[in-house]
């Protein structure tokens, strides 16, 4: 479980000129986010003050595997930006975050 809590306490947010590491302290922790099939979902891993163990956590990544399949036609490829250079990525981000459109 321990490993757990190593592997999704922190992430790379991308940077125009270089990535920053965000490391969460444990206790801050409330939920994690998967990227799958150009789709993007927000996994809680605590429920009713706990948080969810393995089996929980499995169950619920087959969830999401099960609806981004059932819906893959229907998304457009915004997963795609991920793979473009850094910087143009954090750009595209940036630009995604202040909720302008990007064509």
């Amino acid at each position: 479980m321990e490993q757990y809590y190593r592997l999704f306490s922190s992430y790379r947010m991308p940077g125009t000129e270089q990535d920053e590491l965000i490391n969460i302290r444990q206790n801050q922790m409330e939920h994690i986010i998967i990227a799958y099939r150009n789709q993007f979902f927000v996994l809680e891993v605590i429920i009713n003050s706990k948080y969810l163990n393995e089996d929980d956590i499995f169950i619920l990544l087959k969830q999401i595997i099960r609806i981004a399949d059932e819906n893959s036609d229907e998304i457009d490829d915004i997963g795609i930006f991920t793979s473009l250079p850094r910087r143009t990525w954090a750009n595209i981000r940036t630009e995604l975050i202040n909720g302008r459109c990007i064509h």
